[in-house]
């Protein structure tokens, strides 16, 4: 495997609060055990609400918040035991692209600095005339022309800023890609160039993807797997080719069936889903399965301890042993 993560979790000391320990109420737990794997070519979606943990599962991934319990193993490596230099190293073979093109941009450096400054960062032996032909090649590859190298971000669309970022990301030649939200501020006409870009990369350089969206119909199109979270755990992992129809938790049936339908007059009609209740306070989360509060079928158990995720079938992993695979499929049809 290229990534394990293994029941990782990371808690935050809130504002104007001393910390008083672990799982004080003076500290919120963004991630509670978390556990994957990534296989190399693979993609993995990740999906949930705001405040679920993605953003901060993808910022432990590449060590930007610190990681209480749980380990992180790059290609064999826990990362918690590796030196600065190392880590350093292996931050070569990793990189983020942001949810706002623009904002991730310095807009003091042109777009030729701008792409070029991993390479200097990671390889700051290699020369300059080497550094500008990769920048030019880099750029054709997102579909930008190498001769607006010269010119600064506010020059550009957002479209073009996310290009921009792709060209960031891909010029150290990375191994996996964290896309956090990539489309999520751009038109939906923008949204396909860049998602079939990402595909046309990871199907051209061989790269694994980790890919964090609201919009499920982005995930599905993009992703091998597809893990959806709450409130920092995981509730169901499941291939993307049987979401709409082997899902089975009642928070992941719940994100499908929001999902807005293309005909104005059908989706008018229709009735969206209601989850009961707000979510609880994540300093203050429940002993139990965290979508007990809100779940239709939740029983009396679901608030005595989390469930592990169990294997329903091959590939597909749930965190509830109430949920059951919708009857038409039980026989393994």
């Amino acid at each position: 495997m290229l990534l394990q993560i293994e029941n990782v979790t990371v808690e935050f000391s809130l504002p104007g609060s001393p910390a008083r320990g672990r799982h004080s109420k003076n500290r919120l737990t963004a991630l509670a055990g978390v556990s994957f794997a990534l296989a190399e070519r693979e993609t993995l979606g990740i999906v949930g609400e705001s405040g679920s943990g993605k953003t901060t599962l993808a910022r432990a991934i590449v060590g930007m918040v610190p990681v209480q319990e749980g380990r992180i193993v790059w290609m064999g490596s826990d990362l918690s035991s590796t030196n600065q230099d190392s880590r350093r190293r292996i931050r070569k073979d990793m990189t983020m692209i942001f949810q706002n093109p623009l904002a991730s941009l310095n807009p003091r450096m042109t777009i030729g600095q701008i792409i070029a400054e991993p390479c200097q960062i990671h390889e700051p032996g290699v020369s300059k005339t080497e550094i500008r032909r990769r920048v030019a090649e880099t750029m054709e590859w997102v579909g930008l022309a190498p001769a607006l190298a010269n010119r600064y971000p506010h020059e550009f669309s957002g479209g073009q800023c996310q290009r921009i970022g792709i060209a960031r990301a891909l010029i150290a030649r990375p191994r996996l890609i964290i896309c956090d939200e990539p489309v999520a501020a751009l038109d939906v006409s923008i949204r396909a160039q860049i998602v079939n870009l990402l595909k046309q990369l990871q199907d051209e350089f061989g790269i694994s993807m980790i890919m964090i969206s609201h919009d499920l119909s982005v995930i599905r199109h993009v992703s091998h797997r597809i893990m959806v979270m709450y409130l920092g755990h995981v509730m169901e992992v499941i291939p993307s080719r049987h979401l709409l129809q082997k899902s089975c938790h009642p928070y992941t049936r719940t994100l499908i069936e929001s999902v807005p339908v293309p005909d104005p007059k059908i989706q008018k009609t229709r009735e969206l889903p209601v989850i009961k209740s707000d979510p609880p306070l994540m300093n203050t989360p429940a002993s139990g399965c965290r979508f007990a509060t809100r779940c239709p079928i939740a029983r009396d158990s679901c608030s005595d301890s989390q469930t592990a995720l169990l294997e329903v079938e091959s590939g597909h992993w749930l965190a509830c042993p109430y949920c059951e695979l919708p009857p038409e499929f039980e026989s393994g049809n």
